[in-house]
């Protein structure tokens, strides 16, 4: 597959000022031939949960030690 074109948007949550909405975007360019589309709809979606979760750990540590919060 191809990786274009990606980013992240981050913004203040309207409800809680402790909180950030993060929206991952994400554009990539899958060569299907090489596996089924099946499979391809169960692996990246956990893989990308995966991915967040780690960020949101890490993002939970970094603020611990900036911030003392």
């Amino acid at each position: 597959g191809k990786n274009l074109p990606s980013g992240f948007v981050m913004a203040p949550n309207k409800r809680d000022p402790q909180k950030t909405d993060y929206t991952w975007l994400v554009n990539s360019g899958l060569n299907m031939f090489l596996a089924p589309e099946i499979m391809l709809n169960k692996i990246i979606p956990v893989s990308m949960m995966k991915y967040v979760d780690s960020l949101r750990k890490f993002s939970i540590t970094l603020r611990k030690e900036t911030l003392g919060a």
